[in-house]
């Protein structure tokens, strides 16, 4: 169990991972400059008297919600911008983990810059889509001990150990012989992915989450795929 995170964690200095490290960074951090530009031009619209609050403490007790709900979006949407980012340079950081652990296997197939975009932007989309939709249910539950912890890493973890393992397996099969293998093993990926979610949320760490998480992610799937394989075998 605790190989492929050590084995995963060895290779974070290789130059591969630098190189993806910086560039997704520059990513990340020009989408959340983007987001923050477009909600203080948004911020500068609003009247400074919204005319129908009564009270002046009242106002300024809601211009405060709105800053403290939009930081909370930046961070619970901040997995799905690492995953985006890093979604767009998957193959060389699952191709320098295969060189270097799985030498004598077939090297996976190069994802085209599209197809990695337009996973990475409809799990993205999937994320954010589904974090909002149950926004309403975290504040209903704010006040009842960790049944809002528990929704969020069970949402989040099951999202992010689904889309890492596709990102990852894609590079090995067809999208038919990936959900085979993903629903073959969904317990196993979706505890993955809760420990991701939970790394993600860690300051400075959640940086270099992303690398790691495709990097376990690759020995997770070798493992899996000969668990399967063997089973499968011995079925037959």
């Amino acid at each position: 169990m605790t190989q492929p995170i050590a084995l995963a964690l060895a290779q974070m200095s290789d130059p591969p991972f630098r190189r993806v490290l910086i560039k997704s960074l520059l990513l990340t951090a020009l989408v959340y400059a983007a987001c923050g530009a477009a909600a203080w031009w948004g911020f500068g619209l609003l009247p400074e008297n919204w005319g129908w609050v009564p009270w002046e403490w009242l106002q300024v007790a809601l211009d405060w919600l709105a800053g403290g709900a939009f930081i909370f979006l930046l961070i619970v949407l901040f997995p799905a911008a690492a995953t985006l980012s890093i979604g767009l340079f998957l193959d060389e950081i699952a191709s320098a983990v295969e060189a270097r652990h799985y030498p004598s296997d077939v090297p996976g197939k190069e994802t085209p810059v599209s197809d990695s975009l337009l996973l990475g932007v409809r799990f993205t989309a999937g994320l954010v889509a589904l974090n909002l939709a149950v926004v309403p249910l975290y504040l209903l539950t704010f006040w009842i001990p960790f049944v809002g912890v528990i929704i969020f890493y069970g949402l989040n973890g099951y999202l992010l150990g689904r889309e890492y393992f596709e990102l990852v397996a894609q590079r090995h099969g067809t999208p038919i012989e990936v959900r085979k293998l993903r629903k073959l093993f969904r317990n196993s990926i979706l505890w993955r992915g809760v420990v991701v979610a939970v790394l993600l949320m860690i300051p400075v760490v959640n940086f270099v989450v992303p690398l790691f998480a495709t990097a376990w992610m690759v020995h997770i799937f070798k493992r899996l795929e000969r668990q399967a394989q063997a089973e499968f075998g011995a079925a037959g």
